[in-house]
């Protein structure tokens, strides 16, 4: 297996961001008590913001501010649908019928017919992530990135339109 300069400069950027996200998070770490008392819901939130904001990311870099219209509506269309999506599968997986039995079951082979809130919660937030860490290295200078983040983020507004369709309505988000 070879492993290229992008790879390792990709690995790199990614320990730098661990590390300065974990420095800048000291105060939680110290008082381990405080950090387990936030929801993960919450614990997430403030890891995606310092991520997102690192200095670690480098100044080639963009953060949403100097994203083009498209990029950011894009982005916002695809974080939208996900959190949506969310919203429907947390509602959905608590829904059973007369005699007990669950009415709905997850179809994402990375999460099983049942996962916890929390895990669903994860790789949700961990695929943003990396759309948002893409969106500012690439963004849709690339047109294999520009089609490649469009076609996920009409999968992704298909999987809300086909949980409506399955009686899950998408205002369960809101």
């Amino acid at each position: 297996m070879q492993v290229n300069a992008e790879f390792l400069r990709l690995a790199f950027t990614a320990s730098r961001l661990l590390e300065s996200s974990a420095n800048a998070f000291g105060a939680f770490w110290a008082n381990a008590s405080r950090w387990a008392s936030l929801n993960i819901r919450m614990r997430a939130i403030i890891l995606l913001l310092l991520l997102m904001g690192s200095p670690a990311l480098g100044d080639d870099f963009r953060h949403y501010s100097q994203w083009t219209p498209e990029e950011r509506v894009w982005f916002n269309t695809y974080a939208a649908s996900s959190y949506i999506d969310y919203r429907q599968t947390e509602w959905a997986l608590q829904q059973t019928t007369p005699s007990g039995e669950y009415r709905y079951s997850e179809a994402n082979p990375l999460l099983g017919p049942r996962p916890s809130a929390h895990s669903t919660a994860a790789l949700k937030l961990g695929v943003l992530a990396a759309q948002y860490w893409s969106m500012g290295r690439v963004g849709f200078a690339s047109d294999s990135f520009r089609w490649g983040f469009k076609a996920a983020t009409v999968l992704q507004v298909g999987v809300v339109i086909n949980n409506d369709r399955l009686g899950i309505s998408f205002t369960r988000a809101f």
